[in-house]
């Protein structure tokens, strides 16, 4: 009995040091909150979601995503939500999704977003004012974008 217990209490000491480690690995990389808008072709994006690579030139950083809501606010993640983002530079990346008329539990299906890849330069202090100016793209050449750090 005494066994089981102690391979019991183990067990506990690795689950719980397990789900820590999304907390520790935020601190590691030094994350800064980071949040802004988006925006295509000046009017603010709806929906749908940024998803940000690190950049060849950094490939110690991990890949960002964002939820953009109705007025085209957006935080970033990288563990837990709305951790933020290590500094660097990242390749932005735009998908559209729009929820369908059917149910069950309102469906929801990607949209082809035909703009550019986008790079950012994430600073290294939190700010609330990352703006992201997405461009739609012409049919015969790729789109472009900018961004525009506001704090």
């Amino acid at each position: 009995m005494r066994g089981a217990s102690s391979r019991l209490f183990l067990l506990l000491a690795i689950v719980i040091t397990g789900c820590s480690g999304s907390r520790d690995k935020s601190k590691e990389l030094n994350l800064h909150a980071i949040s802004g808008t988006v925006t295509l072709d000046g009017s603010p994006v709806s929906t749908g979601g940024l998803r940000l690579t690190p950049s060849p030139s950094a490939p110690r950083l991990r890949t960002v995503s964002g939820v953009i809501d109705s007025s085209g606010a957006y935080a970033l993640t990288t563990y837990a939500d709305q951790d933020g983002a290590a500094a660097g530079e990242y390749e932005v990346s735009y998908s559209n999704i729009r929820q369908l008329d059917m149910d069950p539990g309102n469906l929801m299906e990607p949209v082809d977003s035909p703009i550019a890849p986008l790079t950012v330069t994430i600073p290294d202090h939190d700010t609330d004012g990352l703006a992201i100016e997405l461009h739609s793209a012409p049919k015969t050449k790729a789109g472009s974008g900018t961004v525009t750090l506001g704090k």
